[in-house]
């Protein structure tokens, strides 16, 4: 058994080798590599005006739009001695009490408590914040339409993305993909890829998801 002791001075990432031999520990249905990769880019952490900067900021620093998974797995859960995640009080882990702006934070606030990147990163920290080996590998993203032409009558378009793995499975992640205009002052895009005309031109959208990236053309005339 752990004691209350050795616990104050134990990362937590060790600890939760003792919760596993305790017995199961609460458990969400998530994995690293897809899922809470996904999440922060999502909310944005890793972009290079955040934490995706080549210095960090604050003091924690993730790989550029999520290039690298490994060194973001070693920086959320064993750097600064694990305390970034907390798997007996997942939502009180910093990572999230930052995310929700309960704690100070630079970024202002990125996670909302009732959101889909909260509750995956909540319980992935709950399952023991592991990475996991990835169940599938992403071959491709395809997004619709590639490229789109819209008159004057019609001022929005909605984009979706499919992520195809290698196995020839696919999944819908519109809702997870992150939309970022090239362009600025011609179109605003949702979180859910809803492209709305600001002025009419030709704007190039990107469209990521994980490790792919298409970029999209919508004219409007």
């Amino acid at each position: 058994m752990v004691s209350i002791a050795s616990m104050s001075k134990t990362p937590v990432y060790l600890l939760f080798s003792a919760c596993l031999a305790a017995g199961p520990c609460a458990a969400g249905q998530v994995t690293f590599h897809e899922d809470v990769m996904a999440a922060i880019s999502k909310a944005g952490c890793n972009l290079g005006t955040c934490h995706g900067n080549a210095t960090g900021k604050g003091g924690f620093k993730l790989s550029l739009r999520g290039e690298d998974p490994a060194y973001d797995l070693a920086a959320l859960v064993h750097d600064v001695s694990g305390r970034r995640v907390n798997v007996f009080e997942p939502e009180r882990s910093l990572l999230l009490a930052k995310g929700t702006n309960q704690l100070a934070h630079e970024g202002g606030k990125r996670l909302d408590a009732k959101g889909w990147e909260f509750a995956t990163l909540r319980d992935w920290i709950a399952s023991g914040a592991q990475a996991g080996k990835p169940e599938r590998e992403l071959a491709a993203l395809e997004v619709t339409p590639a490229k789109a032409v819209f008159d004057a009558g019609q001022e929005d378009a909605q984009l979706r993305a499919v992520a195809v793995y290698a196995d020839g499975s696919r999944r819908d992640v519109t809702d997870r993909a992150v939309y970022e205009p090239l362009q600025t002052g011609l179109v605003e895009v949702s979180r859910t890829g809803l492209v709305k005309r600001l002025e009419f031109g030709e704007p190039t959208v990107l469209v990521r998801y994980l490790g792919q990236a298409v970029p999209v053309r919508v004219t409007f005339v």
